[in-house]
């Protein structure tokens, strides 16, 4: 049970050792033909059109702001509760940040506050976002596509955050098949449904999207300029980054999306013993998923304000990997010198932010693990 110190941990087998080492006795660590094979089985898992691997999550993120050739004088919005690099990747290119407050069932990005921030705008006689990135939190798919026929006629852009959310999918479209978007943003590192170490990937059904994100991953550089003279020549022609993933990570990768449905099995199996041992308690508040299947990154549950830190103390000396998810975009300091608000413009981020806490949620854990978290969670409880 020595698992449960972790909130979330990647599974590294025999068979990705192999293919790491098989790649290490190869002719490319990198700019070979293993990333081109992990961009096509990416591809075809997420049933995208093109898929462009990169060197992490908040990569990928930048080169989508790239590709929508968002910049100074831009407004980008986005949810509170997320990783920071959500945000951040709009400040890379010089725009605004704003935020849009969460919906209380789902914890995504409501599509109602969506609207009315819009009107808002309108009002205002502020110039609406150029994109909006939509965070689909601990792998439960967001309403991507309502938010798409709200913001649609205003010409506002869809950036998906699928950081949590490789292998979920809603009723009628997986998650990274870009119906909704014009890109879907993915990460690898550990704690994520599979890991690349560090890595990450943007998938487009766009080929103009897709010829721009190759260009910016790789210093925005053109290698088919064709010159009789100069037969070796290359030219830069936009301002890129060296975000290129390697073949030994896109290795691993390869054998990891392999694994990635019965990864997502697993999960969702411990999350259905999470909710036999925790739905109906009336201290718990668990997340909505609808008819959504998650990717269950993470298991997150809401508790009574006053019992989060008592619980949160008393699960760590339990040793259990417990932890929070997140603090608002808005409560950190840079943000707080940005003005982008406060806890009182974001009512259902603010409480989500009181309550919440992430309980270990890895393809390590057995239902046994569940069982000694849970009995762990109760009894802290119970002693408030």
């Amino acid at each position: 049970m020595a698992h449960v110190k972790q909130y979330g941990r990647q599974l590294i087998d025999q068979e990705d050792i192999r293919a790491v080492t098989e790649t290490l006795g190869s002719d490319f660590l990198t700019q070979g033909p293993k990333a081109a094979e992990f961009e096509s089985e990416l591809a075809r898992t997420v049933g995208s059109s093109a898929a462009v691997v990169c060197s992490s999550g908040t990569a990928g993120l930048h080169l989508a702001m790239l590709a929508l050739e968002i910049g100074p004088g831009d407004t980008v919005w986005t949810a509170p509760i997320t990783f920071v690099a959500s945000a951040n990747v709009a400040l890379y290119v010089g725009a605004n940040v704003d935020l849009v407050d969460i919906d209380d069932g789902s914890w995504n990005i409501s599509p109602q506050r969506v609207a009315e921030k819009i009107e808002h705008y309108r009002q205002t006689r502020k110039t609406l976002p150029k994109a909006i990135v939509v965070v689909h939190f601990a792998g439960c798919p967001a309403d991507t596509k309502t938010i798409r026929e709200i913001v649609e006629p205003h010409g506002i852009r869809i950036i998906e955050d699928a950081s949590h959310a490789l292998g979920a999918s809603t009723p009628t479209e997986r998650v990274g098949s870009c119906q909704h978007s014009d890109m879907t943003v993915f990460s690898f590192h550990p704690v994520k449904n599979i890991t690349t170490g560090e890595g990450g990937a943007v998938t487009t059904s766009s080929a103009l999207l897709e010829s721009r994100l190759r260009q910016g991953r790789t210093h925005g550089i053109n290698r088919d300029v064709v010159s009789a003279d100069e037969p070796w020549r290359y030219d830069q022609e936009t301002l890129g980054f060296n975000y290129r993933l390697s073949d030994i990570q896109s290795a691993l990768g390869l054998t990891q999306i392999k694994k990635l449905n019965q990864f997502i099995v697993h999960r969702s199996r411990l999350h259905e013993h999470y909710l036999g041992r925790l739905s109906g308690l009336p201290y718990i508040k668990l997340q909505s998923l609808g008819e959504h299947q998650s990717a269950h990154h993470l298991m997150v549950v809401r508790v009574p304000h006053r019992r989060r830190l008592p619980t949160y103390r008393f699960l760590q000396e339990r040793q259990i990997g417990v932890q929070v998810h997140y603090l608002p975009i808005y409560e950190h300091a840079y943000y707080k010198a940005l003005g982008v608000g406060d806890r009182l413009q974001y009512p259902a981020s603010a409480a989500y932010y009181s309550e919440t806490l992430s309980l270990p949620m890895h393809a390590n854990l057995t239902v046994q693990d569940i069982d000694r978290v849970c009995d762990s969670l109760i009894e802290a409880l119970d002693v408030g």
